[in-house]
């Protein structure tokens, strides 16, 4: 990964077509800012041929790899009753019986979406096809029906074959790009699934200011590990985001799996750092400004 430090005149045009966050000042004109510009060099990556061996069985450890030392369990349910628009079949359930948060909720649902798609690529071809997960948890989603679960429908065909970086590689863009935005690396988790990179990635605010300079919601996959070539999961297959402020308070979390996200931010991160959002802006990747101050 390349980040390029870029200065110019804000008035200038030939600095680039990078939409600023904020508005310059009224003499903006005599002033000079510094750029930081969002580039990426692709990232390394290698193949990984996965081979069909597990069972239903095998989630609740594979749950504690992604989500450890929570007693999450997993039970496949025969579902002969279900809602308009469902498929009948094999519900996998997560369980979670401890007393969580909103951020633990949701880790706990991003690894039944990551597991449940690992585990249609993988499953023993004598062993039930998966039609959906649900998670049973003690905190609600202010956005999401937990307990309602998702179809596999919707998940496209499963492969056995996956484009992928490595873990070392990725830490470290993350590392090195995360001081540029004001933020340090606290922890960095790769779950052990046989090759698939699904990491567990928990920043710190180090710089308020740098910080409430470039957040802008939804852009965080972009900025902090670079896009993915594709939905199915190149060069990793989804990622757990968390920041904490200096205090190691949550702020906010960002879960990513194949051809879907959700993100949950406390009061706080409103309160604290607003986010400067262009006209017209929501968050999404195509809108995120290619550079910022």
């Amino acid at each position: 990964m390349a980040v390029a430090i870029a200065v110019c005149a804000i008035a200038a045009p030939a600095c680039g077509s990078g939409t600023p966050v904020s508005q310059p000042r009224a003499d903006a004109s005599s002033e000079s800012a510094r750029w930081v510009a969002v580039h990426f060099d692709p990232l390394p990556t290698h193949h990984v041929v996965l081979s069909r061996s597990w069972t239903p069985r095998t989630l609740t450890t594979i749950t504690d790899r992604i989500d450890p030392h929570r007693g999450v369990s997993v039970a496949a349910v025969y579902r002969r009753r279900v809602p308009p628009g469902n498929p009948k079949g094999w519900w996998f359930v997560w369980n979670d019986p401890t007393p969580n948060s909103q951020a633990d909720g949701m880790l706990d649902y991003w690894t039944a979406q990551i597991a449940g798609r690992v585990y249609q690529a993988r499953r023993e071809l004598s062993a039930p096809k998966l039609s959906g997960i649900q998670l049973q948890t003690r905190v609600p989603s202010t956005d999401t029906d937990w307990a309602a679960g998702e179809n596999s429908n919707w998940w496209g065909r499963s492969a056995l074959t996956y484009v992928q970086a490595r873990p070392a590689v990725l830490r470290s863009d993350v590392r090195r790009r995360a001081a540029d935005l004001g933020l340090r690396l606290s922890s960095f988790r790769a779950p052990r699934l046989d090759g698939i990179l699904a990491p567990v990635i928990t920043l710190q605010v180090s710089d308020e200011a740098r910080f409430k300079r470039w957040y802008v919601p939804g852009c965080a996959e972009g900025w902090m590990l670079g896009p993915r070539a594709n939905t199915d999961g190149s060069p990793y297959i989804g990622f757990f985001l968390t920041v904490d402020d200096s205090a190691g308070n949550w702020l906010g979390s960002m879960a990513a799996y194949p051809n879907g996200a959700e993100s949950e931010v406390s009061p706080e991160m409103h309160t604290l750092f607003p986010p400067h959002v262009s006209p017209g802006q929501i968050g999404g990747m195509a809108t995120c400004p290619a550079r910022f101050r």
